[in-house]
């Protein structure tokens, strides 16, 4: 994720924003509350486009992942000599200091994923490869970067 953190960084994550819950539940437990469908039910907001998400693949025990979102579902992603493309418009990202000269996709961001990148493209392994990511394994958000090289600072000001 270079330039936004550093491998030395500390992150705090905010676990709440993307707290879900079954309809089912809200409706027994929040019964003046109208939920329609069964998909799940955001506390804030799902994840959106340059939410820097902190997931894991497959056993949080394994590890985890800090990325950028760039896709969400129902997107169409495309990557042209580096530069992104979402539903056929150029995404602007000024937080990319070099970009990579590769070209993928197009590739249709299924319903429940996201397709996430890291900030360091040349070097990262992320939805390029893996796919996107399913909506149920992501954490949380990158908040506030802490004991790292260069400053103490929040993300939001670089999600731009």
């Amino acid at each position: 994720m270079e330039p936004t953190l550093h491998d030395a960084d500390y992150l705090l994550a905010n676990k709440l924003i993307y707290l879900r819950f079954n309809p089912e539940s809200l409706k027994k437990w929040l019964p003046f509350i109208n939920v329609e469908g069964e998909a799940p039910v955001f506390a804030c907001h799902p994840p959106s486009q340059r939410d820097v998400v902190i997931f894991s693949r497959e056993n949080p025990a394994t590890g985890y992942f800090v990325k950028r979102v760039v896709g969400e579902p129902g997107d169409l992603v495309e990557i042209r000599r580096g530069q992104i493309f979402i539903n056929g418009t150029a995404l602007d990202e000024p937080y990319i200091t070099a970009l990579s000269k590769d070209s993928s996709g197009p590739a249709l961001v299924p319903t429940h994923s996201y397709y996430v990148l890291g900030d360091n493209r040349s070097a990262s392994s992320d939805s390029r490869l893996w796919g996107p990511i399913p909506e149920e394994s992501i954490m949380g958000r990158a908040w506030v970067s802490f004991w790292s090289v260069d400053q103490f600072r929040t993300l939001a000001a670089l999600t731009g």
